[in-house]
């Protein structure tokens, strides 16, 4: 098939970064497969890095039966996409919604409903600055984004991805389990409400449709540490196009088809997991007073969603401030 169209899904725990002119976005997907075992935060669900895809597109295993996923675990490396003849794609990439005010959105406002803009991703910068940290922590340490190896702690990381091309949006928002849209604060675990408090409607995915020239596409992966090859894997696709999702959640997330309940106001131990993207701030708030995002109240959305969220909110993915 002489060219087709790549779409590639991010769930869970991902961070994006994008850069300043909006033609690329770093993505991050945090290590906490041994969450449940860091004594600094006891009762941690571990959160799985995974690629996944049909295992039929992948080169050489047309004879597995459609319907069947692969997951590709993810540990400790770099992903780049590539087109069949192991190309790098150019970087042009297309961000909804992105401008020279994309740091400062998004603003809850009165009648205002969340669409596919890239400001709905979680603002770690707002979330911080709102409750009167100094500002830059959402900037990300400039070690997380230079070339190979990385001149950062790469301990935090499960993967990092770039994505150069396409058209980035936001395809799902977080919702209760009677489809209303949920409101979040920001606020740490245990803190009070303020009420400079951020708010917003949280993004639950974000997906990007590339288009491949060749008539295959290459994922290809490097080690973080070294810089060297790991495993690649080659997709041929079957249809005008296929579908790659990144997904960095608990167990349950990757097999279950109904949404999760969300309460308003609570906190749980688990919410914790949100904390990890601080790992990669360059001025993080002190430990215990590290804001994640709780659900406060819920919204009728505009219309009805195609799509309803499986992740509660500290589930939901994040956002650094643009980099260089």
């Amino acid at each position: 098939m002489a060219g087709f169209t790549l779409r590639v899904k991010f769930r869970g725990l991902c961070g994006f970064a994008p850069r300043k002119d909006g033609h690329k976005v770093w993505v991050f997907m945090l290590d906490e497969e041994k969450a449940d075992t860091r004594p600094e935060r006891p009762g941690m669900e571990e959160h799985f890095a995974r690629m996944k895809f049909a295992a039929h597109l992948k080169k050489g295993a047309s004879d597995m039966p459609p319907g069947v996923d692969a997951l590709w675990p993810l540990s400790k490396v770099d992903v780049q996409i590539k087109d069949g003849r192991g190309n790098p794609l150019p970087e042009n990439l297309d961000i909804d919604g992105f401008g020279p005010f994309i740091d400062s959105l998004p603003v809850l406002t009165p009648g205002i409903r969340p669409d596919t803009s890239f400001a709905w991703v979680g603002s770690l910068e707002l979330a911080c600055t709102k409750r009167g940290h100094p500002a830059g922590a959402g900037a990300i340490q400039p070690g997380y984004v230079g070339s190979l190896p990385l001149a950062a702690d790469i301990k935090p990381l499960a993967a990092r991805v770039h994505i150069t091309s396409g058209k980035l949006i936001v395809d799902r928002h977080v919702l209760n389990e009677q489809g209303k849209l949920v409101v979040a604060r920001y606020r740490s675990w245990k803190g009070e409400e303020k009420l400079a408090d951020h708010l917003q409607f949280l993004a639950a995915g974000v997906s990007v449709d590339i288009p491949i020239s060749t008539d295959t596409v290459i994922i290809e992966t490097r080690d973080l540490t070294t810089g060297g090859p790991k495993e690649s894997i080659e997709l041929v696709p079957d249809s005008a196009r296929i579908v790659i999702e990144f997904v960095n959640e608990e167990a349950i997330q990757f097999f279950k088809q109904k949404g999760v309940a969300v309460k308003t106001k609570g906190t749980r131990k688990i919410d914790r997991i949100f904390e990890s993207f601080y790992k990669l701030s360059t001025t993080p708030p002190a430990p215990g007073d590290l804001p994640l995002p709780v659900a406060d109240f819920f919204v009728d959305p505009a219309q009805e969603p195609a799509e309803p969220a499986l992740s509660s909110p500290p589930c939901s993915p994040a956002r650094f401030n643009t980099t260089t």
